[in-house]
């Protein structure tokens, strides 16, 4: 889905159908295999709001504020937002639909209809004017390609092959510019090529009236044919041939006023980033930071949004106002602003400090204001854009010029710099396409086969799973340590030897999010006990035990967070509790940074699939808990306890007593878990082998992860295999 090109506009049906067709086919592949609408529906909203054209987003954003304003919200509830989310999707793809066939309803109608003539003197009567370049204009007739004469393209989607004179001749008698290529106007009055530039040259023309605008001329006189060099050709050798394009694209940077500070909540705080804006009149919150933070709602206002002046159709918002603490880094006392909230401030990003500038700031003395903190993650995207408004309440009015050229301006939150940075070096993106074509004799490559000009290794990657000569060390160390205890196997956490002893227990975290879920569970009580069933079935399964008060400290302790993922469409498990080994403090190493996560031992996906359709009958099948059938060592137990509650809060005893557990079975979280299950299935293949050669072989290449998929040719096959 991440591929799906973003269609540009609401008028080509053509592409906005093919988009709706993708979508559906591949959500119909993803309901066949199961897969629930809650794991995707967040990411494929994402991306059908970026490849639907702007004016329909529009659009159904406000649709969906006008909807939200009728059902009032409920502060922390999770799992109706998730709901929200997935009807979210299905109410895109309805709307998307019926855009569709509206639409293709009015196309099929303008074609039965008796064709209007119109001549080349009218169409002169009405010149463009300067209007025309800034608002919308009601769309008439498409004109024809001027080069090819066809309806479905304008000139500048024309792939017909023509000659620079060719080319000239067709626009000079249909009266065109050899700048845009429209009818009623020449190159020298051509109002539309201040928003052209040519790919190749620059120029204000299109790209492919880059030969008829410009004549370049060597020392003769003569037309030149030299190609600009980024489209020079490569000479080749006897027997084949090569071409290669490359187009580079050369990028300024310039520094916002941005700055990165703690956003406050109610019961958490998060590292944001801010832009300062006077040429904004009020101040903006996405909404999703608005609702992490549970920001309290002061009121609601209506927006009407222009963009480039009042000629455009104008944007209508309803939002909410709320309350957003912001502090600084060098500060404790927090600033309370009011913001309306909106789905997404801005999509500018303005570029981190680069360390001379970093220097420049220390020397001086300056707090940076849009410095990183350690051991946060890189915060590029705008959460709070400060307006007019508020703006100096913010800014102190101290400037200070930089060397550099930068200007720094005093804020509550620091320093903020702004300008164009003159000693960088402008990024460069370039690409590149090479086509090579050889021939020659089939015995001058002994060895070689078609099947080698795709594999990996010919970019430089070689998948050692692939050769049966190679043993990953993991898989080796696994196959030394698993044993079978007579019903089960157990397996080693697979805890690298160099991190052994670097782990630090974690408790103070795992701790804190615990009362944290407990908090979010106080308005869903039925969640909150079948959350307690689950995991008190943990206990009498004995896939966890209570931490045994033994004397002397263990080597490796690690308390792991956990949180509950409900899947109310599963048919075996529809709560699952899912352990967090990638949670840390500070700089130190998560569980999964000091585990082996092992070589990918799933079957081919793409093999499977096939296979699935290659029998009429098919079996499927799916074990049961994959993971708790699998007993984890008693000496790597301890680096998995965690925390939980002795039973359900209740009128009488709101905080009941914490007490601490350790898994004793393959959690879900785990870095090593996908492994340790893969591996498992196989050493379990290998030693049944020899006792049931023709099931093995079937069984070794149908399991992916813990779901089965088997094909029969007829029922008794079936029944055999059964």
């Amino acid at each position: 889905m991440l591929s799906l090109l973003p269609v540009p506009s609401s008028k080509d049906v053509g592409k906005l159908r093919e988009l709706h067709d993708n979508i559906q086919f591949r959500v119909g592949c993803l309901d066949n295999l199961g897969v629930p609408k809650s794991q995707y529906a967040v990411v494929l909203h994402r991306v059908l709001m970026r490849c639907i054209p702007e004016d329909l987003a529009v659009e159904f954003r406000q649709r969906q504020i006008e909807r939200a304003e009728a059902t009032p919200r409920l502060a922390g509830d999770d799992h109706r937002t998730l709901t929200e989310r997935v009807q979210a999707v299905a109410d895109l793809m309805k709307f998307l639909r019926v855009h569709i066939e509206s639409r293709e309803d009015c196309r099929s109608a303008q074609r039965r209809a008796p064709p209007r003539e119109t001549s080349l003197s009218s169409a002169l009567d009405n010149p463009p004017t300067a209007l025309s370049l800034t608002t919308p204009s009601v769309a008439g007739r498409p004109q024809p390609c001027p080069l090819c004469g066809s309806n479905t393209h304008a000139i500048k989607d024309c792939d017909k092959a023509l000659s620079a004179s060719e080319k000239r001749r067709l626009l000079q008698s249909k009266r065109c510019c050899f700048r845009c290529g429209k009818v009623g106007h020449t190159a020298r009055n051509c109002r539309t090529s201040r928003t052209l530039t040519c790919s190749s040259c620059g120029g204000r023309h299109l790209s492919l009236l880059c030969d008829v605008a410009r004549k370049p001329t060597d020392a003769s006189g003569e037309r030149s044919t030299t190609l600009p060099p980024a489209f020079r050709s490569i000479p080749a050798q006897d027997g084949q041939s090569v071409a290669t394009a490359m187009c580079v694209r050369l990028v300024t940077t310039i520094l916002l006023q941005a700055a990165r500070v703690w956003a406050v909540g109610s019961d958490s705080h998060t590292l944001v980033r801010v832009l300062l804006d006077t040429g904004s009149q009020r101040t903006y919150v996405t909404r999703q930071l608005s609702m992490r933070l549970r920001c309290p709602v002061l009121g609601t206002e209506d927006l009407t949004v222009y963009t480039f002046g009042r000629g455009r159709v104008p944007t209508r918002y309803r939002c909410h106002r709320v309350a957003v603490q912001l502090r600084g880094q060098y500060s404790a006392d927090p600033l309370t602003i009011e913001a309306l909230e909106v789905p997404e401030v801005c999509s500018i990003m303005s570029p981190n400090m680069d360390r001379d500038i970093l220097g420049e700031l220390q020397v001086l003395g300056l707090p940076p204001a849009d410095a990183r903190p350690p051991n946060t993650r890189d915060e590029c995207d705008i959460s709070v854009l400060i307006g007019s408004d508020i703006y100096w309440s913010v800014v102190s009015g101290a400037i200070r010029r930089l060397p550099s050229g930068l200007t720094a301006v005093e804020t509550s939150f620091g320093w903020m710099l702004q300008g164009k940075i003159a000693h960088a070096t402008p990024a460069a993106s370039s690409v590149v396409t090479t086509l090579t074509l050889a021939h020659g004799p089939a015995d001058a490559c002994p060895g070689f086969t078609p099947a080698d000009m795709w594999k990996l290794d010919a970019i430089g990657i070689t998948d050692t799973c692939d050769d049966p000569d190679v043993v990953h060390p993991a898989l080796q160390l696994f196959e030394d340590l698993v044993s079978h205890t007579g019903s089960r196997y157990q397996v080693p956490l697979l805890i690298k030897h160099s991190c052994l002893g670097t782990l630090v227990d974690n408790r103070t975290l795992a701790e804190s999010r615990l009362r944290a879920q407990l908090r979010r569970f106080r308005g869903h009580p039925d969640l909150m006990e079948q959350y307690h069933a689950t995991i008190s079935e943990y206990f009498t399964e004995g896939h966890a035990e209570r931490v045994p008060e033994a004397p002397g400290t263990p080597e490796n302790i690690y308390y792991l967070p956990h949180h509950a993922v409900v899947r109310r469409e599963a048919v075996t498990t529809k709560v699952r509790v899912v352990f967090d080994a990638s949670s840390h403090v500070g700089s130190n190493p998560s569980l999964n940074d000091v585990l082996h996560k092992g070589p990918n031992l799933n079957a081919d996906l793409l093999r499977q699939l096939v296979s699935f359709r290659c029998y009429p009958l098919v079996l499927t099948a799916d074990i049961r808990k994959a993971y708790l059938q699998i007993l984890i060592w008693p000496e790597d137990r301890d680096a998995l306890r965690f925390l939980w509650i002795a039973a359900p809060p209740s009128t009488d005893c709101q905080s009941p007593a914490i007490h601490e557990w350790r898994m004793t079975r393959v959690p879900f979280g785990a870095a090593s878990s996908p492994f340790l299950l893969a591996a498992t299935l196989r050493h379990h293949f290998a030693s049944m082998a020899a006792t049931y050669p023709a099931t093995v072989e079937r069984l070794r290449h149908a399991f992916y992860v813990d779901d089965l998929v088997l094909g029969a040719a007829s029922d008794v096959d079936g029944l055999k295999l059964y």
